[in-house]
């Protein structure tokens, strides 16, 4: 039996009902829907409002449909490089996908999600520090969370001390310490002016480089 992914497409439905207090009021609305696919439909709305017309798109899914999975994705060339939706659900061969995150984009196909991001238990990327954005998930029994996530990672070296990560996989300032995993890409940013980049596999430090270019990311470690 071929099973659909489904990808982040439960997004819309979430903004379609939370629009905020005060929000324009409906003056008239026509709807369209198609079927994508068993268990999922697209809906366009065109509505005309107090504050002038809305285009809104909607892919509704029966998520109880054993055919259909949804799921987080990011590139597969790695979370530091960026490809647009349609590109992304073409290479996960995704019957629907929606953008459901902010960017922070270093231009030649570089950048990294702002967001949350996790897969199965792993986290892709950290939620940011310096702002609260809400992230959309599913639960081990299916359910759907709207929740605000945090973070924190404590690194301790042999000798006691502790240092506090602020970021896993994310191009920033590199106020502090950062780890970049295998989901990040084949390679780190390397060490360059007041960087350090410090190779761990196997919960083994291998390497400690100073005015070095990227390294390779171990399959089985960080840096």
């Amino acid at each position: 039996m071929k099973k659909f992914s489904l990808l982040l497409s439960i997004c819309m439905l979430l903004v379609l009902f939370t629009l905020p207090a005060g929000a324009a009021e409906l003056i008239s609305q026509t709807e369209t829907r198609q079927t994508v696919t068993s268990g999922v439909e697209l809906i366009e709305l065109k509505r005309m409002t107090t504050d002038g017309w809305q285009n809104v798109h909607i892919v509704q899914a029966d998520l109880t449909n054993p055919k259909l999975s949804l799921s987080m994705i990011y590139p597969k060339s790695g979370a530091g490089t960026l490809q647009n939706v349609a590109q992304m659900a073409d290479s996960y061969g995704a019957v629907a996908a929606i953008n459901s995150d902010f960017f922070d984009s270093k231009g030649g196909g570089k950048g990294s999600s702002i967001g949350y991001n996790a897969v199965g238990g792993e986290t892709i990327s950290t939620p940011p520090i310096d702002a609260e954005f809400a992230s959309i998930g599913l639960d081990v029994m299916g359910n759907v969370l709207l929740e605000h996530f945090n973070h924190y990672i404590e690194i301790t070296a042999p000798d006691g001390t502790k240092e506090y990560a602020q970021h896993v996989n994310k191009y920033n300032v590199l106020g502090g310490t950062t780890i970049y995993t295998p989901a990040w890409g084949k390679q780190s940013l390397g060490a360059s002016g007041t960087k350090v980049e410090v190779v761990v596999e196997n919960d083994v430090i291998t390497d400690i480089r100073l005015d070095k270019p990227a390294v390779d990311i171990p399959q089985n470690g960080y840096v």
